[in-house]
Protein backbone atom coordinates (compact mmCIF):
# COMPACT_ATOMS: atom_id res chain seq x y z
CA UNK A 1 0.00 0.00 0.00
CA UNK A 2 1.55 3.39 -0.61
CA UNK A 3 0.56 6.48 0.59
CA UNK A 4 -0.40 9.13 -1.23
CA UNK A 5 -1.93 11.72 1.28
CA UNK A 6 -1.43 12.25 5.18
CA UNK A 7 -3.43 15.14 7.02
CA UNK A 8 -4.01 15.61 11.25
CA UNK A 9 -7.11 16.87 12.15
CA UNK A 10 -8.68 17.47 16.02
CA UNK A 11 -11.91 16.44 16.34
CA UNK A 12 -13.72 16.87 19.36
CA UNK A 13 -10.25 17.03 21.37
CA UNK A 14 -8.68 13.88 19.94
CA UNK A 15 -6.72 13.72 17.35
CA UNK A 16 -7.08 11.84 13.81
CA UNK A 17 -4.61 11.08 11.23
CA UNK A 18 -6.33 10.37 7.99
CA UNK A 19 -4.49 8.49 5.54
CA UNK A 20 -5.10 8.61 2.24
CA UNK A 21 -3.54 5.31 1.07
CA UNK A 22 -4.18 3.44 -2.75
CA UNK A 23 -6.74 0.94 -1.75
CA UNK A 24 -8.30 2.26 1.47
CA UNK A 25 -7.98 5.19 3.87
CA UNK A 26 -6.88 4.74 7.27
CA UNK A 27 -7.83 6.75 10.60
CA UNK A 28 -5.47 6.77 13.58
CA UNK A 29 -7.71 8.20 16.57
CA UNK A 30 -5.66 9.05 19.40
CA UNK A 31 -7.23 9.20 23.13
CA UNK A 32 -7.13 8.77 26.19
CA UNK A 33 -10.54 8.16 26.78
CA UNK A 34 -12.61 5.45 25.28
CA UNK A 35 -14.46 6.39 22.20
CA UNK A 36 -18.32 5.70 21.23
CA UNK A 37 -19.69 4.90 18.30
CA UNK A 38 -21.49 7.84 18.18
CA UNK A 39 -18.44 9.69 17.95
CA UNK A 40 -16.88 7.63 15.07
CA UNK A 41 -20.35 8.86 13.67
CA UNK A 42 -19.86 12.22 14.10
CA UNK A 43 -15.54 12.01 12.99
CA UNK A 44 -17.08 10.02 10.02
CA UNK A 45 -19.24 12.48 9.01
CA UNK A 46 -16.83 15.60 9.51
CA UNK A 47 -14.52 14.22 7.71
CA UNK A 48 -16.58 13.41 4.68
CA UNK A 49 -18.19 16.76 4.66
CA UNK A 50 -14.67 18.87 4.95
CA UNK A 51 -13.47 16.73 2.07
CA UNK A 52 -10.48 14.61 3.94
CA UNK A 53 -12.32 11.18 2.71
CA UNK A 54 -13.68 12.30 -0.47
CA UNK A 55 -13.70 8.86 -2.45
CA UNK A 56 -16.66 7.19 -0.98
CA UNK A 57 -15.86 3.94 -2.84
CA UNK A 58 -12.55 3.01 -1.02
CA UNK A 59 -12.72 1.09 2.74
CA UNK A 60 -11.95 3.02 6.04
CA UNK A 61 -10.08 1.46 8.40
CA UNK A 62 -9.65 2.76 11.55
CA UNK A 63 -7.22 2.15 14.27
CA UNK A 64 -8.04 3.61 18.20
CA UNK A 65 -4.63 4.54 20.00
CA UNK A 66 -4.62 5.36 23.50
CA UNK A 67 -2.27 7.43 25.26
Amino acid sequence: MLMSKTNTITICNRKVIVYELTDCYELHVLSSENWSERYLDYALDYLHYEGFIENTEKQIKIIGIKK
